[in-house]
């Protein structure tokens, strides 16, 4: 009985050989060649034993700058809490004050807390309280000569520099200076401004005693025209003595 073997096609199994040859071939330059990513490890602890050094300052140089700027914010903060300690303690001294001594002491704390704390906002509020009490002492000048420096102080509390500039009129008012406080309040004679009645008042009374009823009249009336008016019942008293030519004042 003959067996037949089946023909081995040679010329393929050939070919398949040389195809998975050519697929996984990889030749001896190739395998000499560094790998890129241990090369670039190794350039990267070359250039920091070549640097540690100057690595290491930069990273102390950005620790100390932290460090400082903390330090920095702290000490702000506490002179800060020490500011307005110190200015709560005044205000009691003032609120509560039923003697001359008590005022120039608590006059003395604002004064102090103004010098001492010349970067804080709250140094601004005291020297605004110390004019304040000058003024009610009649210490007309000192009033004057304080609530200039908090002006050029550069302060950006609106509420204070409108405040200032009320009592400065007010004090150049009661020294007899009608054009300096007619001076002074035309700064608050704006639309919006809480303390425009008040300066238009003093405006008013200033160019009555001016000898400018005229216009005293005409100041009294827009005045009048405002509305929530307190010192309505005053004005119209005032419009009578002028129509009466008489120099009556407002009470």
């Amino acid at each position: 009985m003959l067996l037949f073997h089946r023909p081995t096609c040679v010329f393929r199994h050939c070919y398949y050989n040389l195809i998975m040859a050519e697929r996984v071939k990889i030749t001896q330059k190739e395998l000499k060649k560094p790998d890129k990513f241990r090369e670039a490890v190794t350039d990267a602890i070359v250039l920091a034993s070549e640097n540690y050094k100057k690595i290491l300052a930069a990273f102390g140089a950005v620790i100390l700058i932290l460090i400082a700027a903390f330090i920095a914010i702290t000490l702000v903060e506490r002179r800060e809490l020490s500011a307005n300690s110190e200015f709560t303690e005044a205000i009691k001294i003032y609120t509560g004050a039923n003697s001359d001594q008590s005022y120039q002491e608590a006059l003395n704390k604002f004064l102090d807390i103004s010098k001492k704390y010349q970067r804080s906002n709250i140094s601004k509020v005291a020297l605004y309280y110390a004019a304040e009490i000058n003024y009610n002492m009649g210490k007309y000048d000192e009033s004057i000569k304080l609530l200039n420096n908090l002006i050029k102080s550069g302060s950006k509390n609106k509420i204070i520099i409108d405040l200032a500039y009320l009592r400065l009129g007010m004090a150049s008012f009661n020294k007899g200076d009608w054009h300096q406080a007619i001076d002074y309040l035309s700064k608050l004679d704006k639309e919006g401004n809480p303390y425009r009645g008040e300066a238009e008042l003093y405006i008013a009374q200033s160019l009555e005693k001016m000898g400018k009823s005229g216009d005293a009249e005409r100041m009294y009336r827009q005045i009048l025209n405002g509305s929530d008016n307190e010192l309505k019942f005053q004005i119209q008293k005032k419009l009578e003595s002028i129509r009466n030519n008489t120099n009556s004042p407002i009470e």
